[in-house]
């Protein structure tokens, strides 16, 4: 979206981004880089699919979930090192070696204490830069607007980066710097993964997604198959026009909804519906099914 919101690409060519023929990236005024239809889209079809650049089962879930497909499940095998991430079979477990494995003796080590989603999160987004390392092109994280925060946000930040570097103790010298900005990022631009029931089961950072903006009066919505996100046209989209989904709960009132998206997000929202709203809202507005798609 913003280019506050965006992440972990170059700052020029976003050229490699999974992203499907019918949808292109532009940017335009007010918005910055945005995705939008090449074409017309049906209501109700899947515009995108994306897979997490980096993912956590949220501390709720832990024990009834698998770390890595999220699905639920009685029969879980935990790691015999950490003792603290479950996986559902082998290749679950393997496929989320490569991430795990740079938090599994830290999280061994500060046994029983768990650290937060948010730490862990950083950690594995850490570790897939040292993986790339040899390709730049692929993953670059932009250096944060650190002015914009507030002292409380400040004050949030500096403690989860000491969770951050206590979990990487006795690996690599810690860049902290590289761990603000990355800290910083996830401030908005982190999704909450729901389940079946509609209950939130994790937190992701998706590459693509990262670039849809907001509206109170959006034409997608976000679903979720385990960690893998799908973008769902809510009606029809016409060529040209831009892919929106909503940052915070649709029935609030307008002016709780531009009070979040300015202390999350720091943008004052000037869609058409908060423009227009009373303090009431319309009848008209329908209730996406997972309220929120970003997570605050």
């Amino acid at each position: 979206g913003l280019d506050s919101h965006v992440v972990f690409r170059p700052m020029a060519d976003w050229s490699d981004l999974s992203i499907p023929a019918t949808v292109e990236v532009r940017s335009s005024e007010g918005f910055g880089r945005g995705l939008y239809a090449r074409s017309q889209i049906r209501p109700g079809a899947d515009i995108l699919r994306d897979e997490p650049y980096a993912h956590v089962l949220s501390k709720a879930e832990r024990g009834g979930s698998c770390d890595y497909c999220l699905r639920s499940s009685g029969n879980l095998l935990r790691c015999g090192q950490c003792k603290f991430v479950r996986y559902c079979g082998q290749s679950c477990q393997r496929h989320d070696w490569p991430l795990h494995k740079v938090e599994c003796k830290g999280l061994a080590r500060i046994h029983p204490n768990h650290p937060s989603d948010t730490i862990r999160l950083v950690v594995r987004i850490l570790q897939k830069r040292v993986g790339r390392r040899k390709q730049p092109s692929s993953c670059c994280v932009r250096s944060a607007d650190r002015e914009s925060l507030t002292e409380g946000v400040r004050e949030e930040v500096a403690i989860q980066l000491l969770g951050v570097k206590k979990l990487l103790e006795g690996r690599e010298p810690f860049d902290a710097s590289l761990g603000f900005d990355v800290l910083c990022k996830l401030l908005c631009n982190t999704y909450s993964i729901y389940n079946e029931e509609l209950s939130a089961i994790g937190t992701a950072v998706y590459i693509g997604p990262s670039l849809l903006n907001h509206s109170c009066e959006p034409n997608c919505v976000v679903v979720y198959d385990g960690p893998t996100f799908r973008l769902r046209a809510t009606r029809e989209i016409q060529p040209g026009e831009q892919l929106l989904i909503c940052y915070v709960e649709l029935l609030d009132t307008r002016e709780r909804r531009r009070a979040q998206l300015k202390r999350v997000y720091n943008f004052d929202c000037r869609c058409q519906r908060c423009e227009t709203e009373t303090q009431q809202v319309p009848h008209s507005v329908v209730v996406q099914p997972f309220g929120s798609q970003r997570q605050p």
